[in-house]
């Protein structure tokens, strides 16, 4: 079992996920987990799609070596508190990673951000991690894609 694998079903189990018969999932049963000890505050929504608070470029390569294979930056360009994104995007480069920027107002997520989001994370290899300031802002677009509540205001 590699350590992606791990980690998802780790997710899975944090999550409450159970299987069919309703008892918890035994796919852990007996695994160490090495790769587990990021320093990440990751919160992973999906098997395949985790939230981040601010990431440092330093970051990067420790992300590149848990699997993950793409970053999205949901911050805007005058918020404080966060590295310059031409450090970040090199850093992401440097680790394999490919590398995202969709600002979004934490204030103001419209229809047309939610949009942009899910063909952004439709395109990018998985697994994927969104980061802002807390997290917060890239757990609500994902859950919002999610939801496929931009499809319902298409219509």
């Amino acid at each position: 079992m590699t350590p992606m694998m791990m980690r998802r079903a780790a997710a899975a189990l944090i999550q409450g996920k159970r299987r069919g018969d309703g008892r918890p999932d035994e796919l852990l049963s007996g695994f160490a987990f090495p790769n587990l000890t990021m320093s990440l505050p990751l919160n992973y929504l999906s098997h395949d799609f985790a939230v981040a608070p601010q990431l440092t470029p330093e970051q990067m390569r420790e992300l590149a070596a848990s699997g993950f294979r793409s970053v999205v930056n949901n911050r805007l360009e005058q918020e404080g508190g966060q590295p310059p994104e031409e450090q970040l995007r090199a850093a992401a480069a440097a680790s394999n990673l490919e590398y995202a920027r969709l600002p979004v107002h934490p204030a103001h997520i419209t229809i047309d951000d939610v949009a942009r989001f899910a063909e952004l994370i439709e395109r990018l290899p998985r697994p994927i991690v969104a980061f802002c300031r807390s997290g917060s802002r890239s757990g609500i677009l994902y859950r919002a894609v999610a939801e496929g509540v931009h499809r319902r205001a298409a219509r």
